[in-house]
């Protein structure tokens, strides 16, 4: 069971590089009184082979009843390719497999990707199985990212600034002088 790392709300989850090959990794989260929660998934150096697997997840509500990722509604990628139970579709990448190990349910998401969860506040718990999906085989290598709103805005602020700062560009100093009067 990989662990969550303390901010100062929700305690979001960085997982360590997982590389195509690994055997599945099982996480398991608290997530009462979240409101959204929202599944990264990141190049770990890049995105080649990010072929990446969120294997039997699901959100245990306050009963202690499971309700599989892929039939909660409303779930959306904000950004990224996906695909919801490959095991009931035809495609190139055919069933979910994570190290030889099938998987009926779960979403599969290819890296850099973002699926947003609205949960308001109705669950417990959020577990998954993550991994590389074994069609890409040994090349993959990500990062799975679990966390609140207040975290996704701070994962999504660096990307979006660091547009304006393209690489190589000359640093310049600013002074700011304040005039009396």
């Amino acid at each position: 069971e990989q662990e969550q790392r303390n901010t100062e709300r929700f305690p979001t989850f960085v997982s360590p590089v997982v590389r195509g090959g690994e055997p599945a990794r099982e996480i398991r989260l608290t997530v009462s009184g979240v409101q959204g929660l929202y599944l990264y998934v990141v190049g770990a150096p890049d995105v080649i082979g990010g072929a990446a697997n969120w294997a039997d997840a699901k959100l245990i509500d306050k009963q202690g009843r499971p309700w599989p990722l892929s039939e909660t509604k409303p779930l959306e990628v904000t950004e990224g390719r996906f695909s919801i139970d490959a095991t009931l579709e035809s495609g190139v990448s055919g069933p979910l497999k994570i190290a030889g190990r099938q998987f009926d349910r779960g979403l599969q998401v290819y890296a850099y990707s973002k699926v947003w969860l609205p949960l308001g506040g109705n669950f417990d718990r959020f577990e998954a199985l993550i991994g590389i999906d074994d069609w890409v085989g040994k090349i993959g290598s990500v990062r799975f990212i679990v966390t609140d709103e207040w975290g996704a805005a701070r994962l999504d602020l660096w990307p979006r600034a660091s547009r304006d700062f393209p690489a190589g560009q000359p640093q310049r100093e600013m002074r700011w002088e304040q005039q009396d009067g």
